[in-house]
């Protein structure tokens, strides 16, 4: 992480899914609102989550992504080994 970033910041590039890009989010710590996901169930196509980073230098940030046919199966990984991803309930 570039030292004197300010939380939550965007990335410089984005998740390109659906034919158009997404943007990319870093936070340090979940969000007020958001909330673990209870089951796959949960991680439709197209809905963001929130998730923890787990190497490299940027262990232990948050990272907004969507949930898409390349990802689907690490956010099932990680929730039946007990890593949340966490969701947002719509208003």
């Amino acid at each position: 992480m570039e030292e004197g970033k300010k939380f939550p910041y965007k990335l410089e590039f984005g998740v390109w899914w659906n034919g158009k890009s997404h943007p990319i989010w870093v936070y340090d710590k979940v969000p007020e609102g958001m909330r673990p996901a209870r089951s796959l169930r949960e991680l439709w196509y197209g809905r963001p989550v929130l998730s923890v980073c787990m190497l490299g230098p940027d262990k232990g940030l948050y990272y907004t992504d969507y949930v898409r046919e390349t990802t689907i199966e690490a956010y099932k990984c990680r929730l039946e080994m007990g890593i949340p991803v966490y969701v947002k309930d719509s208003k």
